[in-house]
């Protein structure tokens, strides 16, 4: 299975729990994503191979827009990023004090 194979198979198998709870996927930006009326929740997903291995980094981010459209006229983002930027992003590895951990 090469890399793109592990990906799409990953959100095959993980569409159906994360429509369940209201999230959508967006395999482009390699995410899940549920819309709040704030803003927006995502799980990002990092996949990677090495040594014959897939591993699978998971980061969980919050977008309020208030504080982003404000923050974002400082900032010298791109412009068309600027409407997916994260205001808080956090691992889940650093969640569970393990700041470099990744499912393999």
């Amino acid at each position: 299975m090469n890399s793109k194979e592990f990906e799409a198979s990953l959100y095959e198998r993980l569409y159906l729990f994360f429509a369940e709870h209201e999230f959508e996927l967006l395999p482009e930006k390699k995410q899940f994503r549920r819309e709040i009326s704030t803003g927006f929740q995502n799980v990002i997903l990092s996949p990677s191979f090495a040594d014959k291995e897939y591993w699978l980094e998971v980061n969980l981010g919050v977008r309020l827009h208030s504080i982003e459209h404000f923050a974002q006229q400082f900032l010298d983002s791109r412009i068309d990023f600027k409407d997916d930027a994260n205001t808080v992003v956090i691992s889940i590895g650093k969640i569970t004090q393990n700041k470099y951990f990744r499912y393999k």
